[in-house]
This record gives structure tokens, C-alpha cells and sequence, in this order.
């Protein structure tokens, strides 16, 4: 409701997607995503998802039938209302699934982001995160070469980064969160509450 009151009006022109939480337990999914269309959403992605986590608390949630396969789920009922749909997958297995459930574009998601002053501390390499993503892409060119790749998250902080996948992968786009907003302007604030206690003596290369 937020988006259609503040964001509709000043991006009329521009495609708006809703992060669409498939496990919630207390409503009807296809009425969910059903609302999601009437409301002038023009697609979901499956964020929050599952997928960031693991071990015991995982298999707890799985064995309540709190799964993955619930995202898969709402990607095919978007995708049977002619909604775009992105979905982030962890392996190969979940490609397999998302690709077969319609969706348009596959994230190869990398986990959480790096940089920063609240970012994660370990993530892949960008050598690891690149090997991860080609196995996800040959899925799809396997199953589907049409549909969209894109990356998320992990090792990409900077441009530079991204540019790392685009020379090394069949990657066609990033999706940012922290590499968009918060890694600049954590530096940006830093480096200017700086500039102010250190008048004089600045030092103009100083990297965060």
C-alpha cells in the first residue's frame, strides 16, 4: 500500500516490484499475488527468502513445511498472472525449479553483502561467487537461454566488482541493496564528519 501511495505517483512510468514473503502462514498466496496485480504492481521477487537460512534452524522450518518450495510456488502463480518475476536461487536444483515456475529472471544470490560498517564479515570471493553463478547460468542456458541473469550480493561492493562478473560470467545485470545505498553513504557521511573535525590537515586520498 506503501508503494502505490508514494512511490505510483512520482514513477509512473516505472516498473515497481514487491519483495513477496511466500511463507507468511496467514494468507492465501494466490490471493496475495492476485492483490500484488489489481494494486499496479508489475511483478514480485522472492525476498524475504528461506534461502539465507541454514542449519538447524533451516531443517526446523522445513520440517513445518516453512520451504522454498513456497517461493517457487508464488514465482508459478505470478507468473500464470502475467507478472515479471525475479528469483533469487542458492543452487542449481532451485534454478531448475524457478525456470520451470516461469520466472524471468534468475539471481544468483551470493548471500548477504559485503562492506561496510554493518556488512557481513565472510562472503564468497569474487572467484568463488563468479564459479557459483557460471553453474546457475548453465541452468539456464540448458533449460531456458531466454530468460534473464543477474547476481546479488556477497563479494560486490563497487562497480568494479560487478564488472568482474559481466568479463566472467554470462551475467546480465546486477541487483544491489548495500552496493547501491548504504556502502556510499556510510562512506560519504564518514569521510564529510571527518573533513569537519580535521579542518586543515584533511588528507583528500583518504579511503574509507
Amino acid at each position: 500500500e506503501y508503494a502505490v501511495r508514494e512511490l505510483r505517483p512520482l514513477l509512473p512510468k516505472t516498473p515497481i516490484l514487491l519483495g513477496y514473503n511466500a511463507t507468511e502462514p496467514c494468507e492465501s498466496m494466490a490471493d496475495a499475488i492476485r492483490w500484488v496485480k489489481d494494486a499496479g504492481y508489475e511483478g514480485i521477487v522472492n525476498f524475504p527468502t528461506v534461502g539465507l537460512i541454514d542449519g538447524q534452524f533451516r531443517e526446523a522450518l522445513e520440517e513445518e513445511g516453512v520451504c522454498y518450495r513456497q517461493e517457487v510456488e508464488a514465482i508459478r502463480l505470478a507468473h500464470e498472472m502475467d507478472l515479471f518475476t525475479i528469483a533469487h536461487v542458492f543452487d542449481e536444483q532451485q534454478a531448475r525449479w524457478m525456470l520451470e515456475a516461469g520466472a524471468d529472471v534468475i539471481c544468483a544470490h551470493f548471500g548477504f553483502a559485503l562492506g561496510g560498517v554493518l556488512g557481513a564479515k565472510e562472503s564468497k570471493s569474487l572467484t568463488e561467487a563468479a564459479r557459483f553463478a557460471k553453474r546457475i547460468f548453465d541452468v539456464c542456458e540448458e533449460m531456458r537461454s531466454n530468460a534473464l541473469r543477474m547476481v546479488y550480493g556477497g563479494p560486490i561492493i563497487t562497480p568494479i566488482d560487478a564488472q568482474f562478473f559481466y568479463d566472467n560470467t554470462s551475467c546480465q545485470g546486477i541487483i544491489g541493496g548495500s552496493c547501491f545505498d548504504r556502502v556510499p553513504i556510510e562512506r560519504s557521511v564518514y569521510n564529510t564528519t571527518l573533513a569537519f573535525k580535521n579542518v586543515g590537515d584533511f588528507d583528500v586520498n583518504n579511503k574509507y
